[in-house]
């Protein structure tokens, strides 16, 4: 993961996103991506890759913190984002022509709080684009509760608490002290049995064991861990911090969604709402649901911009104003603890590909 000194990160990723409306910078990007993409692909391409940053950045910049507007300058530009990271990352396809979701009119009709409301994935679109490129596991004709979205997005950890009176589907995590395999759930709610008793076979899938004790909850990760499946229940923040998930149920499926999809569906449902109903999107800013609703529309920003540039890079970004000390100099016997115990990590993780199967016999 690569760190920014900034004490802007807005403003940071709009510079390095503004790099991507150079045409000879973006053709470079995609021979990344394919190097054997023809001449004239790579100039028709880098040229839609361009308006559409253009476009977006346009949308971007004209969103004010007016929650009874915003939504809609900030979908058309995480849908414009949206299609410039598909289309860096696949030049050599097209781009879809909807939206590539729906929103459920008769659901939201009859809501009573913007947690109601629920949108549907359709079979093509800029969300299916969108997720081409996330991974996420999602088709056509999986249905979204609202709710359930916010539940999973680490920045909405602390609101979503006091919002609804219980703890979301999302968890901050503090490692401990010189120790790459254990941490500690950091949990809000005083009643642990009631975090205790739902279902975390995600995390114990992908090599996390689960805890719980008194008033906290406590993760150790085994030796078949992989990145891979960090991917599958882990998030972080802008900042490094890291959360884990034991995701959200879509159409049955266990299902982790990334955090830009996430922010897709917040801001393609809110302005729908803005537009098709205003009346009732006023009610809920009205609401005890403005707390959410500012977060996403105003705080969140600096999130959606993050994600695109990681998209569009390919890499990963934290930001701080400045380096952290070390917590102690390590002595030579804790740099031999730790390089024998990351060692060992390795050595149990070979066996398991080594290792005849039983099948061979």
């Amino acid at each position: 993961m690569s760190i920014f000194i900034t004490n802007n990160i807005e403003q940071e990723c709009e510079n390095l996103i503004s790099m991507y409306t150079d045409i000879g910078y973006v053709k470079k990007r995609i021979l990344q991506n394919y190097p054997n993409l023809s001449s004239a692909k790579q100039s028709s391409v880098a040229k839609k890759i361009k308006s559409h940053i253009d476009q977006a950045n346009s949308f971007f910049e004209g969103t004010d913190d007016n929650v009874l507007t915003a939504p809609l300058t900030l979908f058309y530009a995480i849908q414009n984002y949206a299609k410039a990271i598909y289309l860096v990352n696949y030049p050599n396809l097209s781009l879809a022509g909807s939206h590539g979701i729906d929103f459920d009119n008769t659901v939201s009709q009859n809501a009573n709080e913007i947690g109601n409301i629920t949108c549907k994935m359709t079979r093509n679109g800029t969300f299916r684009n969108l997720i081409a490129v996330t991974g996420d596991d999602l088709c056509a004709g999986d249905s979204f509760v609202i709710r359930d979205i916010f539940s999973i997005i680490p920045e909405l950890r602390e609101t979503y608490f006091l919002r609804y009176f219980e703890e979301p589907n999302v968890f901050l995590l503090r490692k401990k002290k010189h120790c790459i395999s254990e941490y500690e759930m950091i949990l809000q709610e005083e009643n642990v049995q009631k975090i205790a008793n739902r279902d975390f076979s995600l995390l114990g899938q992908n090599s996390f064991h689960l805890v719980f004790e008194d008033s906290a909850g406590y993760i150790w990760i085994d030796a078949n861990y992989s990145d891979e499946k960090g991917k599958r229940v882990l998030y972080n923040d802008i900042y490094g911090n890291i959360y884990c998930t034991n995701a959200i149920s879509v159409n049955g499926r266990i299902v982790k969604i990334s955090k830009i999809v996430n922010l897709y569906i917040c801001y393609y449902a809110f302005s729908m709402l803005v537009r098709y109903h205003p009346e009732k999107w006023k009610a809920f800013c009205e609401s005890s649901d403005i707390a959410i609703i500012r977060k996403l529309l105003i705080n969140c920003r600096r999130e959606m911009l993050v994600e695109v540039i990681q998209l569009l890079s390919g890499k990963e970004y934290s930001f701080t104003t400045v380096m952290e000390e070390m917590d102690a100099e390590l002595d030579a016997s804790e740099v031999y603890k730790l390089v024998k115990e990351e060692a060992w990590r390795e050595y149990k993780s070979c066996l398991l590909y080594t290792s005849p199967s039983p099948r061979d016999a």
